[in-house]
C-alpha cells in the first residue's frame, strides 16, 4: 500500500504551492488569501520511483472559532488521523507564530512520523530552478 503524506500548517504557508510542486501541475488553487483550500486535496505522485498519496490540506488556525477555520481545522485533522507522515509547513517570514506552536504541540502526541518545513517565501517555490527534497521517512523532533 502507498504511503500517504498530509501537508499541515497555518493559512497561507505554502501548503499548496509545494503540493503542486510535488504532484507537477496546477492541482491545487494558489492564490494569496487565506482559506483558499478547504478541504482535503488528494492526488497520487512518484517520488524517486517511490509511489505515494499526497494530501494538501486547509489552513489549521488551533484556537480559531470562526466556521469555516473550525471546518477547515476538523479536516486538517481528518488528514492528520490518514497520514503515514505529515508534513508541518511554517512560514520562515513570519517566524514561530503561537499557532505553529499549537500545532508543534498536537503534533507531539500523533504516533505517525512528523517533519517541519520552513517556508521562506513564495518566489523560491514558483522558480523553475527550485526542486523539493524528496518527503523523509525519517521522524524530525518538533522542539
Amino acid at each position: 500500500m502507498k504511503p500517504v503524506i498530509a501537508i499541515i500548517g497555518r493559512p497561507n504557508v505554502g501548503k499548496s504551492t509545494l503540493f503542486n510542486r510535488l504532484a507537477g501541475g496546477g492541482k491545487a488553487i494558489v492564490i494569496d488569501e487565506p482559506g483558499a483550500t478547504r478541504d482535503r486535496n488528494y492526488t497520487d505522485c512518484t517520488w524517486n520511483n517511490r509511489p505515494f498519496t499526497l494530501i494538501d490540506t486547509g489552513g489549521f488556525e488551533p484556537a480559531a472559532e470562526v466556521e469555516i477555520l473550525v471546518q477547515m481545522r476538523e479536516q486538517t485533522k481528518l488528514a492528520i488521523e490518514e497520514a503515514d507522515i505529515i508534513l508541518f509547513m511554517m512560514d520562515a517570514r513570519d517566524g514561530l507564530t503561537p499557532s505553529d506552536q499549537e500545532i508543534a504541540r498536537m503534533l507531539r502526541v500523533v504516533t505517525v512520523p512528523a517533519t517541519r518545513l520552513w517556508f521562506p517565501n513564495s518566489t523560491a517555490w514558483e522558480s523553475k530552478n527550485f526542486t523539493p527534497s524528496p518527503p523523509s521517512t525519517a521522524q524530525a523532533s518538533m522542539t
